[in-house]
């Protein structure tokens, strides 16, 4: 009951099936500056070669992939997190505290990492380049992670770490998700029986639901002004804002001359799932941390 005409692209959709279907209920979305530090725990996909290294393989090798590795990570989360995040006040930045909450969004320097991986689960972000690089030398690296990072940095890499500030929820999550993720992925396989080439549109809404979650702040808007009048008075009352403007040239005689206006918008009226997307992307690389780390601890190649 979605008018496909009113949304732009699939990860609107997927979008507004979750919201429809209850899955924000009592799920606040973040904006300004709370929202500018939680975008920064948004780690994509991890990609890598083994060592950071080239590699000639003259043998045959098998081509793994998850099955709906979004989906998955959606129905294995227990739920969107509840209500408005908290500021960790300096006594509560430390595991003991943040192990009791529902979830968190921090900002940590690793002190030690007592276990390495030749395809490592750390990351962290150069400055200088702003390539995220996959490494086990993190040692007095400064990185920002989510609780289900954090738990797989110690249980994979044995690390040791600082917190140093962050953002925590305690009140509670909502599950729905994970009824709803279910429902379309039955769905979709149903209709991969059939052969009915909707099941296509089933898979998207699965794959890119978490995608609106993170949409970063849209800087810049565009309005059209007709006439020259009023394009006067708009860059009057409107010149602080104003990046630039031109006239689109009519071929009608009679017709207003319009204007093409590109506007700086204020980033602080910007607000996403940020939460959401995060422990998203965070799940679906602990899905794949548990059978490659298994390989790598029993000495599968």
């Amino acid at each position: 009951k979605i008018d496909v005409n009113s949304v732009w692209t699939i990860a609107s959709l997927a979008n507004k099936v979750l919201m429809k279907h209850g899955s924000f209920e009592n799920v606040y979305q973040v904006g300004g500056r709370v929202r500018h530090f939680l975008q920064k725990c948004v780690v994509g996909g991890r990609c890598c070669t083994r060592d950071n290294k080239k590699w000639i393989v003259e043998e045959k090798i098998a081509d793994l992939d998850a099955v709906s590795l979004y989906p998955s990570a959606f129905y294995r989360m227990d739920g969107f997190l509840k209500g408005k995040p908290k500021v960790l006040k300096p006594h509560e930045c430390n595991h003991n505290f943040l192990k009791q909450q529902d979830g968190f969004f921090i900002k940590v320097k690793i002190t030690d990492v007592k276990k390495k991986y030749h395809i490592p689960c750390m990351s962290f972000v150069d400055q200088k380049s702003g390539i995220r690089n996959w490494t086990n030398e993190m040692v007095g690296k400064i990185s920002y992670i989510d609780k289900t990072t954090l738990e797989d940095w110690i249980k994979y890499q044995k690390i040791e770490f600082e917190i140093l500030c962050g953002y925590y929820y305690n009140d509670g999550r909502n599950p729905t998700i994970r009824k709803i993720i279910k429902r379309i992925f039955d769905l979709r396989l149903k209709k991969k029986a059939e052969k009915n080439p909707i099941q296509v549109v089933y898979k998207l809404i699965m794959n890119s639901a978490y995608g609106k979650t993170i949409l970063k702040p849209i800087t810049t808007e565009e309005k059209v002004i007709k006439g020259e009048k009023e394009m006067k008075k708009f860059l009057d009352r409107n010149y602080a804002s104003i990046i630039e403007y031109h006239k689109v040239y009519d071929d009608r005689m009679k017709a207003k001359p319009k204007y093409i206006f590109k506007l700086q918008k204020d980033i602080i009226e910007h607000f996403n799932n940020a939460p959401v997307g995060i422990e998203c992307l965070s799940m679906s690389k602990r899905i794949m941390f548990e059978p490659m780390c298994l390989a790598r601890d029993m000495g599968i190649n």
